[in-house]
């Protein structure tokens, strides 16, 4: 079974909350945002990616939403920060990309309708409000997707989820009861995995529990990372060897070791990799090419779905062409990259600094 997507939640809070900046984790989201594209590009045109185990990296960029909301939440949740408060921040973070996405994935399915001439307007509509209100109810003939028509907002609904009730049940979170949780959860993914072959799973009907158990884990594994370790070391070393955890784990063939590398990868792996990165100083940074990479993340998540969608038309009748499928693989790539580019620099900053500036106006206005 193949994931809708596996995709990062870029979380760029840490410098505009006051939050201490860990930029390698920037650079870690953005070397799995780039192993997913490439990964969900080529499995549909029947070849084996290059980065097999590209869907473990959901599992990632949970973790890594974990020690980043502690990282910048906690001291303002225990000093008495709304529930509301908090929401409207993430919902200001997130949304306008869902938006943006749940839009292209609409017009990318009236597309693929009107060409087959079977337009069902209803449909479309019903899955695009559904998106919008990232509800997991979606249907379609077509695929069993819970989002059918923009598949990666399963993570994002699990994200939002697991942010709120994080928050709102701040206080009970002590470090036993997160240990708890986290063990809990990471027992009933192996019983998940050991049956199926793999932790995969969350996008689709009827997956639901695998979804939560993976966001439970993962989320709250990052919480009580940042909550134990301190992130100041500073070796030499730190940043090379959080990039080489993660590229080990994304490139390993996903015929060998099965249930039990996946696991050994979400549980030890991956919380390792987020802790070398996270101890790594400013002064290392996240390297120029992978600090671009973790900026448009969270767009390139978005959009590219259905760019995807669209060159599939034009890839599927040339399968059996090896070097045709690899130019426009490349393309492709190159296409999705620019516009998770424009969708940051033309609508998501420039939206999200307007919504801010009003948020920041709203107490103003109340007490006028």
């Amino acid at each position: 079974m193949k994931p809708a997507a596996s995709y990062p939640i870029g979380d760029h809070e840490q410098a505009s909350q006051g939050a201490r900046h860990l930029p390698v984790l920037d650079g870690l989201r953005g070397i799995a945002a780039l192993a997913v594209l490439i990964y969900h590009i080529t499995w549909p045109l029947g070849y084996e990616s290059i980065v097999p185990r590209g869907y473990l990296a959901v599992d990632l960029f949970f973790v890594l939403s974990g020690v980043v909301i502690a990282h910048v939440y906690d001291d303002r949740l225990r000093a008495g920060m709304t529930l509301g408060d908090f929401s409207l921040r993430r919902l200001i973070r997130l949304y306008p990309l869902i938006v943006l996405g749940a839009l292209m994935g609409a017009t990318v399915t009236l597309g693929d309708q009107v060409l087959a001439q079977a337009l069902a307007l209803g449909e479309v509509t019903r899955n695009l409000l559904l998106a919008l209100l990232l509800l997991p109810f979606g249907s379609s003939p077509d695929n069993d997707y819970v989002f059918p028509t923009i598949g990666p907002l399963w993570s994002l609904h699990f994200e939002l989820v697991i942010n709120l009730v994080f928050a709102a049940t701040f206080r009970i979170w002590t470090k036993p009861a997160i240990a708890a949780l986290v063990v809990f959860a990471l027992w009933g993914l192996g019983l998940h995995a050991m049956v199926l072959g793999s932790v995969d799973g969350g996008g689709q009907h009827g997956e639901y529990a695998v979804g939560l158990l993976r966001v439970s884990f993962g989320f709250f594994a990052g919480v009580l990372l940042r909550r134990c370790c301190a992130f100041d070391s500073d070796r030499k070393y730190d940043r090379a060897l959080a990039y080489a955890l993660v590229a080990a784990v994304l490139l390993a063939p996903s015929a060998r070791w099965g249930a039990v590398f996946d696991l050994v990868a979400v549980a030890l792996v991956f919380p390792a990799a987020v802790y070398f990165g996270a101890r790594s100083a400013d002064r290392q940074g996240a390297g120029v090419v992978f600090a671009y990479l973790g900026r448009i993340s969270y767009p390139l998540y978005l959009t590219h779905y259905p760019i995807k969608r669209v060159f599939q038309h034009f890839q599927m009748p040339l399968a059996e062409h090896t070097g045709l499928i690899a130019i426009s693989i490349l393309i492709e790539i190159a296409v999705c990259l620019a516009a998770a580019h424009l969708a940051l620099v033309l609508y998501d900053g420039p939206i999200r600094r307007w919504l801010t500036t009003l948020s920041r106006r709203r107490p103003q206005a109340q007490t006028g």
